[in-house]
């Protein structure tokens, strides 16, 4: 009975510092809106529990395994809890001005919604027409299905070699492209 206490003792001490290291730095890099599975949250919470079991160990003189107890006396805990939250904080800007700086994480099409909110844009549908007007909302991935709105919009009638011959505004405040309709969205267009 005394070993079950002291692994579950043990995998506390281990694992519990990382995942409050690991909030923190998800935080602070905004990767709470990505979503990351448990073995990967496991995964990093284990890496940044090393780094905070170190100094914490140090601090309470714990040589062996069966000193693990020693953690949570007052002084090594407080101790514990200021590394990971520490640790957390390091991580987090560090990700967040290094590696998150340079890369979009998300979708294509959730990237590009953020990105171009309020833009012109031109919806060719399946159906083969096109339509121009300003990126109202578009849906992300968290829906099942992705959905874009443009406002004020106007079909666009083309010729064979791709010029606009004629426009026609729709009066209409806003126009409903569904997953479906949405073969290809040409972003950017000037007016």
């Amino acid at each position: 009975m005394a070993g079950l206490l002291t692994d579950a003792i043990l995998t506390a001490v281990i694992l519990l510092p990382g995942f409050l290291s690991f909030r923190i730095a998800a935080y602070i890099a905004h990767y709470a809106t990505y979503k990351i599975s448990d073995l990967q949250t496991t995964i990093f919470s284990l890496l940044l529990s090393i780094a905070v079991v170190i100094p914490t160990s140090y601090a309470a003189g714990v040589n062996t395994i069966d000193d693990a107890g020693k953690i949570f006396q007052p002084f090594p805990l407080v101790v514990t809890i200021i590394s990971a939250a520490a640790i957390g904080v390091i991580t987090g800007f560090g990700l967040r001005y290094t590696i998150h700086s340079r890369t979009s994480g998300g979708s294509p099409w959730d990237e590009e919604a953020r990105k171009n909110m309020g833009n012109y844009a031109v919806v060719f549908t399946s159906g083969g027409d096109y339509y121009l007007g300003w990126i109202h909302r578009m849906s992300g991935d968290d829906s099942d299905k992705r959905e874009l709105v443009l406002s004020s919009p106007s079909k666009l009638f083309v010729d064979d070699d791709g010029k606009v011959k004629s426009v026609i505004d729709l009066h209409a405040e806003s126009i409903l492209f569904k997953d479906d309709d949405i073969k290809r969205v040409f972003l950017d267009v000037h007016d």
